[in-house]
């Protein structure tokens, strides 16, 4: 696909971006927020983090009804269930109820959130540049994760109420349903000659067009005894309907690189969240940090993250591919991480800090491009969609962890915990196969 084919494209992948955008205007807040949401409930670390295990419990029930969704709903009306679940949430915390209630409304957020994020991400990397269109989306992300912290201590600090934040998310999901809607009406139509299921796209071309055995030849390049091998199992297999077929989750559930996949984005994401939400407590209690001026250090974190993916993982991917250049950012996340960790001065941890996210920032788009080339087409909307309730389940346990342990040792376990979840994605990384690799003549080929 490109932006002009189908017509609609432009407008969706803009949609897609401006979502992202208020995706991390919604995810960027709570961090900021922390300190006067656990004041306002009067409640400690460990249960203020529930909003992020509620967020988490969304996400994973629409995993496991991922496959139902998508074939019942379809992509439109996928879209707009998720915004209207955004909506919900939104609805729900603006006023600032009771604590439980805003418990719920993190849960219809993580719901809303993991719809769209599946669609969208599966919907840009089937375009003709993916890397790029991915990385303006998640750079969109990283941009509204920037400037929720500012916007919202901002309003903190002028007397306004935490939970009017919310409202400001309220009016931009209203302009998501109606932006998604125009966007992607008919899109179960138009986009449907990129969802084929099956992997070789030039034999479902050949059966359907009259010349089968021709065709074959000369697509896949074989020879005249193969090709007629393959069309008599393929003609059996369209002469017998009533095989029956594993689901599309079965089959997801069996494929060894969704699991990689999937726990690489647990602990990565698990990370992500936990350095944006906690290392501002980390550097007022440890660092003697500001507490006023302290939120622009959680925004330089996401302005580096924003940055680092709008500006490297074009170039990156180009130059280096997709798995060389994941290997070297997360390996420069840990160690802009330890240096965080060691150099007992804020000013330098603040810079740190923003530098560790310009290395993370391209990650995720990079590994979303090489995760669409490991997974098969007919399971990647089902397998992606595994992948981002890991995501959101590592982005609530790994930061609910670290509340909970701060309660008893201190914030310090901030950045350890950083540095052993990115060891982690580095460990499950290494364990895919190097398919950027077509000849594998040395035993480092299968790393490099």
């Amino acid at each position: 696909m490109t932006l002009s084919n189908p017509p609609k494209n432009r407008h969706r992948v803009i949609a897609a971006c401006i979502w992202g955008f208020c995706g991390g205007l919604s995810d960027g807040a709570p961090g900021a927020l922390l300190p006067t949401i656990e004041a306002y409930y009067d409640i400690s670390y460990a249960i203020v983090s529930m909003i992020w295990m509620a967020s988490a419990v969304g996400f994973v029930i629409v995993a496991a009804f991922a496959s139902q969704l998508d074939k019942y709903l379809g992509k439109t009306k996928l879209l707009l269930f998720g915004v209207l679940c955004q909506v919900v949430m939104y609805a729900m915390v603006s006023p600032g109820g009771p604590f439980e209630l805003t418990v719920m409304g993190f849960f219809f957020v993580g719901t809303g959130l993991a719809v769209c994020l599946a669609q969208v991400n599966i919907f840009l990397s089937r375009m003709d540049n993916a890397a790029t269109y991915l990385s303006y989306l998640h750079g969109g992300y990283g941009a509204g994760a920037t400037v929720a912290p500012l916007i919202s201590k901002s309003m903190v600090n002028a007397g306004i109420k935490w939970s009017y934040y919310y409202l400001i998310l309220l009016g931009l999901a209203i302009f998501n349903l109606a932006n998604f809607w125009l966007a992607f009406l008919g899109a179960d139509e138009d986009l449907k000659p990129w969802d084929h299921h099956d992997g070789e796209k030039t034999e479902e071309i050949a059966l359907t067009s009259g010349g089968p055995s021709r065709q074959l030849s000369v697509a896949a390049g074989v020879d005249r005894s193969t090709n007629e091998l393959r069309m008599s199992r393929l003609s059996a297999e369209n002469l017998e309907p009533v095989v029956k077929k594993e689901s599309l989750m079965a089959l997801a559930i069996k494929d060894i690189p969704t699991w990689l996949i999937a726990l690489f984005v647990l602990f990565y994401q698990g990370g992500e969240v936990a350095m944006g939400g906690w290392v501002t407590t980390f550097l007022l209690e440890l660092r003697s940090g500001n507490p006023e001026t302290i939120e622009y250090v959680a925004s330089g974190f996401w302005a580096g993250l924003t940055v680092g993916r709008l500006t490297l993982t074009h170039p990156f991917a180009k130059y280096l591919g997709g798995r060389r250049s994941v290997i070297i950012f997360l390996v420069g996340s840990i160690g802009f991480a330890l240096l965080t960790w060691l150099v007992p001065n804020v000013i330098a941890a603040s810079l740190f800090v923003s530098l560790c996210g310009v290395a993370i920032g391209p990650v995720y788009p990079l590994m979303i491009t090489v995760a669409t080339r490991h997974l098969p087409r007919k399971i990647q909307i089902v397998s992606l969609t595994i992948a981002t309730a890991f995501g959101s389940s590592g982005g609530a346990i790994f930061p609910f962890l670290v509340g909970l342990i701060s309660q008893f040792v201190g914030t310090y376990v901030v950045l350890p915990m950083f540095i052993g979840l990115f060891t982690a994605c580095l460990g499950c990384w290494l364990l895919l196969p190097n398919i950027d690799r077509n000849v594998k003549s040395a035993w480092w080929h299968y790393i490099w």
